[in-house]
């Protein structure tokens, strides 16, 4: 068995609010008992309705938001996430080169040269499927896709060993969508990269990912590999997503 990349147990999860009365501060939960673990190369899906709690529970997982209690572990101390919306991910003023080199220049693990950022930067480009060319340019030079593919290079470029990725294809069209995650698909196998996929689009998820956890009003309701939770179904919130995405009848 495959080495574990990541644990929660009994994650409960909450938002700072305010209430009645001036500057009365008040806690929202939006995750309850949240118990799941990923293995190491494996790609993990994660869906649910919009608000249910998926992009909390990512940030969560990055460590970028610390109200919770439970037991969160994660093999990797330097996640990397990919977000939906791939423009407002990049600054507009920088070129695409600038873009990739940065993850190196905030690296604390070691010192790049410029000319080691550079030459990693090129690389990547390769990887991305992006021609060296395209290094001068800046983001609104882009395409969507081509947008995506730098986000997912900049995430990529210090070698994590966990990408979190929230709907990274759900603001393309449907054929930039399949090039994106068949570049994901080669860069998991290159880079044996575990990936945490988070998505609305339960069809996407069963071609995508190996296995798939259903959060329901911030609680995961079912948890399984994707071939048997589709086919068997034990949550009737489960059996409701299949029929509002026209899997089941």
């Amino acid at each position: 068995m495959s080495e574990e990349m990541l644990r929660l147990h009994e994650l409960n999860v909450w938002y700072r609010t305010y209430g009645e009365g001036l500057g009365r501060r008040r806690r929202r939960q939006v995750l309850f008992d949240v118990s799941m673990e990923m293995r190491k190369g494996e790609i993990l899906g994660l869906a649910g309705e919009s608000g249910c709690g998926k992009s909390t529970l990512a940030r969560t997982i990055m460590g970028t938001h610390r109200l919770y209690e439970g037991e969160r572990f994660c093999a990797d101390p330097h996640p990397q996430m990919v977000f939906q919306d791939p423009f407002s991910s990049l600054n507009p003023a920088k070129t695409i080169g600038w873009l990739l080199e940065e993850p190196l220049r905030v690296d604390p693990t070691r010192d790049y040269t410029p000319q080691e950022r550079h030459d990693r930067a090129r690389e990547m480009m390769a990887q991305i499927g992006l021609t060296e060319s395209l290094m001068d340019r800046r983001p609104a030079e882009l395409s969507g896709g081509q947008r995506q593919r730098v986000c997912i290079g900049a995430a990529l470029m210090c070698a994590p060993g966990l990408l979190v990725a929230d709907e990274p294809v759900s603001a393309l069209d449907v054929t930039i969508q399949a090039q994106i995650l068949e570049l994901l698909k080669t860069l998991h196998q290159e880079m044996n990269l575990s990936i945490l996929f988070i998505s609305h689009d339960l069809r996407v998820i069963y071609n995508f990912c190996d296995r798939v956890l259903i959060l329901q009003e911030g609680r995961i309701v079912e948890a399984g590999p994707c071939g048997q939770v589709y086919r068997d179904p034990q949550a009737e919130y489960t059996k409701k997503l299949l029929v509002a995405s026209g899997i089941r009848t």
